[in-house]
């Protein structure tokens, strides 16, 4: 479904450049970037927690998420308003998937490390500072999304109960926000200006434990996903200078020299 975001409160962002992406929730969240290493390995880094005012707002949405909006998108909308609402202005596109019994391909949760201080790194004495700052991973066969919260932080018995929830044949889904170029008019390429390979790494808004509970059972999750289109470079930023107040500079200077 194709909306159009209007005064909204731009909270919510995804920042995407060649070399990778990073999510926003009212301030950087979590980055993916390529290692730069000629191979298909990446790294990704969790730079802040989101705030209490998101999570308390996820909790009460939570019921929402056991509903089947494959035939009422307009429901889809009307609940999830008030997340919607944090989103930047510009176009989206809204879908709903009700997951399969019998996945095509797996689907992975990427835990992205925390991007901690050189002085962390130095008490620690790390051989490879941008291994111990920052997760890497193959991204080869299978679907990954990145996490938006650390390992550490996921409760096994909230894990636990969806197992049972999905066993029981309930379906709560999970939530995922990235952005790519997508239009629905007829664009050229003429002016060298628009990007249509650049996506970037789909980040879960919410659903964690309800992710791992459908990958431990092998079910592909049922997902509402939000997709930020975009037609041209005017609507793609990758503000660097942002995230250095968040990473160390072992990880800003792999950036700047792969840029």
């Amino acid at each position: 479904m194709r909306i159009i975001n209007k005064n909204s409160k731009n909270r919510i962002k995804v920042g995407v450049t060649e070399i990778g992406s990073y999510l926003e929730i009212n301030k950087p969240i979590v980055l993916d970037w390529s290692d730069c290493d000629g191979s298909m390995g990446r790294y990704c880094t969790l730079m802040g927690l989101k705030d209490a005012k998101f999570i308390s707002l996820t909790h009460e949405l939570n019921s929402h998420t056991y509903k089947d909006y494959s035939e009422n998108p307009e429901g889809l909308l009307i609940d999830f308003q008030p997340l919607l609402s944090l989103l930047e202005n510009g176009l989206y596109f809204i879908n709903y998937s009700k997951g399969s019994e019998n996945p095509v391909m797996e689907s992975y949760l990427v835990f992205p490390k925390r991007a901690v201080t050189e002085q962390t790194f130095i008490n620690e004495n790390k051989d490879d500072v941008l291994l111990f700052t920052s997760h890497w991973y193959y991204e080869l066969q299978g679907s990954f999304t990145i996490a938006t919260q650390s390992e550490d932080s996921i409760n096994r018995e909230q894990v636990e109960f969806y197992k049972n929830e999905i066993i029981q044949g309930k379906r709560p889904f999970v939530i995922g926000i990235y952005k790519s170029y997508i239009t629905d008019e007829s664009k050229t390429n003429e002016t060298g200006d628009d990007n249509p390979e650049l996506t970037s790494a789909v980040f879960l808004l919410d659903g964690h434990h309800k992710f791992l509970a459908y990958q431990e059972l092998k079910i592909s999750s049922p997902t509402f996903t939000i997709c930020q289109g975009f037609s041209n470079s005017d609507a793609i930023y990758f503000d660097l200078g942002k995230l250095k107040n968040y990473l160390n500079h072992f990880q800003t200077d792999h950036l700047e020299a792969n840029r």
